[in-house]
């Protein structure tokens, strides 16, 4: 619960953000503008949350850490802030191709429930 919060407001703003900045004059996208501005928007909100996934995943490994604050010393003792930035080049990749497909496909469902007998093209 430490990231999931945070990293869906980051990800839902920026999404829409995105959304404005990829559509045509005409507000409209097409799936690939909308397979990027989900990807730019799961990377947005990677690279915000990254640091508490760190500690997320520090507090489950180390059983010698006790609580958030006791892990915050440990992670600045090792590095500093570059600490809390470890593996942010893999975790970016991976959102970037999970969240872009995430947004173009949670828009055909929509449309497909929408549009009936469709729906169930889209959704195969």
């Amino acid at each position: 619960m430490l990231r999931v919060v945070p990293y869906s407001a980051a990800q839902f703003y920026s999404y829409e953000v995105f959304k404005r900045w990829f559509a045509d004059d005409e507000g409209n996208l097409s799936v690939h503008r909308r397979l990027a501005a989900g990807a730019c928007a799961g990377m947005v909100a990677t690279l915000l949350t990254h640091p508490l996934d760190t500690l997320r995943l520090r507090l489950a490994v180390d059983p010698n850490l006790r609580g958030v604050g006791g892990t915050v010393a440990v992670l600045l003792k090792e590095g500093k802030g570059a600490a809390f930035y470890r593996g942010l080049g893999a975790s970016m990749l991976g959102e970037r191709s999970c969240c872009g497909a995430a947004a173009a496909d949670g828009r055909a469902r929509r449309e497909g429930a929408e549009d009936g007998a469709r729906g169930w093209a889209l959704r195969l």
